[in-house]
């Protein structure tokens, strides 16, 4: 598979990893075409921070530039210019953009839902790995960070927007698909859900529910395939024994509540369908 004019990667290194993955082997096949003042930016910035993307990684790295640069975009690289200091990170040795400025970027340029599962995923990583929340300053920190880069730029084309997912974003989002799960019920108007919430089961055991409204005793989870494939989750197990591990959990956490939902990315984007599956498991709004 040819990844660029001059570098060739055999086609099974690619095609069973995630877009993200792929996406980093295509920056480093053309990294070295990139100049000496051209800083990763944008979602090729989000990858390289270790951030998902929702709706596909650019088709070309993305850069960015001094504003007085002439270097439009072409064939390897996506361009985008700035009149504000990039103050890059090294990332993967290379220069990328700081995390707030890359979640700034990335806010005011995609539309809401990807804003809001790279904005998600950003605090998720500040937080920590505690399922109870993490640390909250460095979450606040963050917020406040990337509020104070989208104020800083002198333009209004989507900084209205970028403020609304920043707003949003919530650590407790541990997978793509449950934030756009969020970003559906958003647009249903019903009651946003508390994210992780804790549950202590009858037989002793701690479990955290994906979603929960404490008001009406309610509780969902998004059963994406990353539970079954990805190591994170896995720890090693077969795909029965993690099969059989969900069934006996999801048998647990039923006994404590009123009613109990779980759905896929097919329903996490789909109003039309995320909506009457919530009301047939008791929610009111």
């Amino acid at each position: 598979m040819r990844l660029a004019p001059d570098v060739l990667i055999e086609r099974t290194h690619l095609e069973a990893r995630p877009p993200e993955a792929r996406h980093l082997f295509h920056i480093a096949a053309v990294w070295h075409r990139a100049q000496a003042d051209e800083v990763l930016s944008h979602r090729s910035a989000a990858v390289a921070w270790g951030l998902p993307i929702y709706g596909g990684v650019p088709d070309r790295p993305e850069v960015t530039v001094a504003s007085g640069v002439r270097r439009g975009s072409s064939r390897t690289f996506i361009r985008h210019r700035s009149d504000r200091p990039l103050l890059p990170e090294l990332v993967h040795e290379r220069p990328v953009t700081g995390l707030a400025r890359t979640v700034a970027d990335v806010t005011t340029t995609r539309p809401f839902e990807e804003g809001v599962v790279v904005a998600d995923a950003a605090l998720r990583l500040v937080a920590g790995p505690s399922a109870a929340g993490g640390d909250v300053h460095a979450v606040a920190r963050l917020r406040r960070d990337v509020l104070s880069e989208i104020d800083a730029m002198r333009t209004n084309r989507g900084v209205a927007r970028a403020r609304r997912v920043v707003e949003f974003a919530d650590p407790g989002a541990q997978l793509p698909g449950e934030s756009i799960s969020r970003c559906t019920m958003l647009r249903l108007g019903c009651p946003l859900p508390r994210l992780q919430h804790r549950i202590e089961s009858i037989s002793g055991r701690t479990y955290y529910l994906d979603f929960y409204w404490p008001g009406q005793r309610i509780g969902a989870e998004f059963d994406g395939m990353a539970k079954y494939i990805d190591e994170r989750f896995v720890r090693g197990r077969s795909p029965r024994d993690v099969l059989r591990a969900e069934k006996g959990r999801e048998d647990e956490v039923r006994l404590e509540l009123a009613g109990y939902g779980r759905w896929g990315f097919d329903v996490a984007r789909r109003a039309d369908m995320l909506g009457p599956l919530l009301r047939r498991i008791g929610l009111r709004w």
